[in-house]
């Protein structure tokens, strides 16, 4: 299971991407991200690709460093 809880990102000390972003997600469970233009779902997308869940990144892969 990939549990996330209140996830911040930012890229400077004044640009905040994401805020408050939590989700469960069970093994072989499929999820899709959702939004209009600007509501960063490739910066949530870049920040799953670094989450290690045993040695691979959530896309199966090793992770990107």
């Amino acid at each position: 299971m990939l549990e996330l809880n209140n996830v911040e990102v930012t890229y400077s000390m004044s640009s905040l991407a994401l805020k408050g972003v939590s989700m469960n997600v069970r093994e072989g469970q499929c999820v899709a991200l959702l939004g209009g233009n600007g509501a960063e779902k490739h910066d949530a997308e870049s920040y799953f690709r670094h989450v290690e869940v045993g040695g691979r990144n959530c896309f199966g892969r090793a992770p990107s460093r």
